[in-house]
């Protein structure tokens, strides 16, 4: 079974993307939800969450030059 190469780079940006999105969310959402119970002028971003924002991040980052080589070789072609 074979697969065009620019359907493989698409599938794993999306994925990455997708993944990346749903993590930012999810500690977004956290974040929010502790903030409320944490006294005025605490910060509500701990080491732990801080890392998972930082991994959202890369996962788009990762889902943004996966993009571009997709687009390249749709061009190239």
């Amino acid at each position: 079974m074979k697969h065009d190469p620019r359907t493989i780079i698409k599938w794993i940006s999306t994925t990455l993307l997708a993944l990346g999105a749903f993590i930012g969310a999810v500690t977004l959402i956290s974040t929010f939800r502790l903030a409320r119970e944490l006294p005025a002028g605490v910060c509500p971003y701990t080491s732990q969450s801080r890392s998972r924002l930082y991994l959202a991040i890369i996962l788009c980052v990762a889902a943004l030059v996966l993009s571009f080589f997709e687009d390249y070789n749709q061009k190239g072609k």
